[in-house]
């Protein structure tokens, strides 16, 4: 029997052609993949979350029918991406995640590392000579940390479309296993190769949050009249999920603020008694 081989555009997202946003599908559609969604969790023995109430505008044609319907948090995936934030300026990806990404005509697609700047444009700020080097950065001190971390970040992202290059591959490749009738015995090895591919995509999605988290911090600090020492402690404070510099960049500032203070007051005692006489 020949095997069913999923098209391509099983992979695509509803999307409008010029990219203004997402074209509207049935409601059947959507109604069935909640239906999904939910086996899913009946068969891991978790209850869905209370639904959100569907909008009730009369005024509105498209109006949903059924209320909208929230997958829970997976503390398996929830865990990995926390873990790869807090570590994102020093985490490395390990083999498998180097295997999954492992991609031919990567650079060709758009899914290699960041390319180099055009010589044309690097050569409006540096030399000619120096535009045509191939791992030229911005010149600007400043600017150059933002630029390393827009890179690092770039190289994450592409990172995780390669392996979702290979997810694609493995699941087209078991859909065609369960499509044989008796399935076939291979299709339990595809879904284990999938889930390493999605702990790796937990991984570089937790590390991309958080150089983003960074380079938007560095943008900020840039821009401030702070010394730079001050600057580079703000620059290396703890990274925290959902917040950009934290909590102990209040203490840290404040910090700097006693210790200005101090020295204005320690300042205006010289020169109103002047140097204390024995």
């Amino acid at each position: 029997m020949e095997e069913t081989i999923p098209s391509h555009s099983q992979f695509q997202r509803s999307h409008s052609d010029d990219g203004s946003g997402l074209q509207d599908v049935p409601s059947s559609v959507v109604f069935s993949l909640q239906d999904t969604l939910k086996m899913a969790l009946t068969k891991r023995n978790l209850d869905p979350p209370p639904p959100l109430p569907g909008q009730s505008n009369l005024l509105r044609h498209s109006v949903s029918q059924q209320e909208d319907f929230l997958m829970p948090s997976c503390p398996d995936f929830t865990d990995v991406v926390s873990s790869a934030f807090r570590s994102a300026p020093l985490s490395r990806p390990d083999r498998v995640a180097h295997t999954l990404a492992a991609m031919a005509e990567a650079d060709e697609k758009g899914l290699g590392n960041m390319p180099p700047v055009e010589p044309c444009v690097s050569s409006l700020m540096v030399s000619p000579e120096e535009a045509l080097r191939h791992n030229l950065r911005c010149p600007n001190p400043e600017c150059r940390r933002t630029d390393d971390l827009l890179v690092k970040i770039y190289n994450t992202v592409s990172g995780l479309s390669r392996v979702g290059n290979s997810m694609a591959h493995l699941l087209l490749a078991l859909h065609s296993a369960l499509s044989t009738n008796p399935p076939d015995n291979t299709a339990s090895e595809l879904l284990e190769a999938f889930l390493q591919a999605l702990g790796s995509i937990a991984f570089s999605n937790g590390k991309a949050l958080g150089l983003t988290t960074q380079a938007w911090r560095q943008v900020w600090l840039a821009q401030s009249k702070l010394p730079e020492a001050c600057r580079s402690n703000l620059r290396q404070l703890p990274l925290v999920p959902g917040q950009i510099c934290g909590p102990a960049a209040q203490e840290a500032l404040e910090r700097r603020v006693r210790a200005v203070e101090s020295r204005y007051q320690h300042f205006e005692c010289s020169v109103n008694y002047g140097p204390s006489s024995h």
